[in-house]
This record gives C-alpha cells, structure tokens and sequence, in this order.
C-alpha cells in the first residue's frame, strides 16, 4: 500500500506541480530570448500550448519513473496470454458500462464539473484531442494498473485490491463530476487487468472510453442530457439491455481467464523493484 500511494502522490506532483512550473519557467526563457532578440517581451503562450505541454511532459516523466523502477518488464506489464476473444467481449462490455453510466450521469447533472472549461481548451487542438483519447489511457493504465493495482493484488485480497485501485483511480480525477465515473470504470479496468495479467485489455477499453467521450464533446456539444432526444422509457430500456450485455461479457472473460496466484511474488520481480 505504501508503494502504491508513493507512486500515486508522485504522479500528482509531476503531473500538477513540476511539470507546469517547467513549462512555465521555460515560455519565460523563450519569451526573455524573443526580447533580446527583438527588443518585444511577449510571454502570453497560448493557454492549451502551456496546459498540455505541462500534461504531456508530466506523462513522459512518470513512464520514464515507472520504467526506471522496473514496472515495464515483460512479466509485469504484458506477460498475461489473453485470448482474442477477451479482447471484443472487454469492447463490448466497455461499450455496454459506457452506456449506463451516461444513463447514470444524465440523472446526476447536480453535480459540479469544475473542468469543463478546461476540456474545451484542451479540445481546441488535434494535441488535445489526442491527449485524452490515447496517450492519458495509456500512461494511466500504466500507472494504475500496470504499477498501483498490481501492487495492491499483491497485497490485499483480489477485491480488496480492486476496490481500492479503483477509489484511488477515482479520487485521482479531483473533478466532483468525475469521481464515481472514474472509480466504477476502475472497477471494471481493476478486475479485468486481474483476470488476465494484462493491461493491453485495458489500454483497449480505456481509449475507447475516451475517444466516445471527445466524438461526443466535440460533434455533439449542444446535448446536454439524454432526455433531449430519448424519451424515459428508452433510456431506461436500453440500460437494462446495457447491463445485461455487461453482466454476459463479465461472467464470459471470467469463464475463459484461469485463476491468478496474485499474492505469490516472484524471486525475480521482487529483486528487480528493489534494486531500482
């Protein structure tokens, strides 16, 4: 446990308080140049440029950390044999939650998005874009999946371990808007990543989760809820569809992924982290 909220307290920090004063630090050298150069001192970067430089830079440096400390190795990132199969029923089942939580969003409107304004900013540009629909899931799930989870399953009893994987996923977020979203997505991501030893699995639902949510915030931008185009029935109807796709996906990847031994840590592996 105390690993994992080492790794946690340490993304955050890179990611919301180094890299930004990194970015910041260097528009104002670029800028200090440009004055000597042409006698103007113009230090107003563009918003998004100065937000997802620092974004993307804190991403690079927790993947620089975490291969550093090891986590990267075949036997803890990718080692799980997953079927193909598992790969279009984590779609489906991902396609499936995705509904019935923009089912259970449409009724929680009351609650606050403090980074809306932010998302449009970062939406602004094909770097935004790509920001939050692949490169965030993927450095993500490295992070809580491929370093805290697997920490955690090597601690705590498999729920156990998923359960708090997935509230420190949620908590992470910040956003009040984003928090219960986030943690039953973690669940979801937590246990499949458990079934398999995989996070490849997990890279797939995580983009795809994301990439609907830009197509939708981008193209779509003027619905705000559901009942704009769905009458009640409807949406209720097709969240029960959604859940029982859901509940099939989940007992098929279960039927078809054998047990995993979480709480035995290899020699090898235990070494490998220790020496880093």
């Amino acid at each position: 446990m105390k690993q994992a909220l080492k790794i946690l307290l340490f993304y955050f920090f890179l990611l919301q308080i180094i890299a930004p004063l990194v970015i910041g630090f260097l528009s104002f050298i670029y800028a200090l140049i440009i004055k000597i150069t042409t006698g103007v001192y113009d230090n107003n970067l563009p918003e998004a440029t100065i937000l997802l430089s620092g974004q993307y830079l804190g991403m690079a440096l927790i993947t620089l950390y975490l291969w550093r400390k090891g986590y990267f190795n075949s036997s803890q990132m990718t080692e799980g044999h997953v079927k193909a199969s598992n790969y279009l029923l984590s779609v489906l089942m991902m396609l499936a939650g995705i509904w019935m939580l923009n089912v259970f969003t449409n009724y929680t409107q009351w609650i606050p998005d403090l980074l809306e304004d932010k998302y449009d900013i970062i939406f602004g540009s094909w770097t935004g874009i790509l920001c939050v629909a692949v490169v965030a899931p993927i450095v993500e799930e490295l992070v809580f999946r491929g370093a805290i989870t697997r920490i955690l399953l090597k601690t705590y009893s498999p729920w156990k371990g998923i359960l708090i994987s997935a509230a420190i996923f949620g908590l992470f977020h910040i956003n009040p808007a984003q928090i219960i979203p986030a943690f039953l997505m973690g669940i979801v991501f937590a246990w499949v990543y458990y079934k398999t030893d995989n996070i490849i699995p997990c890279c797939v639902m995580h983009i795809l989760n994301n990439s609907i949510a830009v197509y939708i915030t981008k193209n779509y931008s003027e619905i705000e809820t559901l009942d704009d185009f769905l009458s009640v029935g409807v949406i209720f109807a097709s969240a029960l569809v959604a859940g029982i796709i859901f509940a099939l996906c989940w007992k098929a990847i279960d039927r078809k992924t054998k047990a995993i031994d979480w709480q035995k840590t290899t020699l090898n592996e235990e070494t490998n982290i220790l020496q880093n």
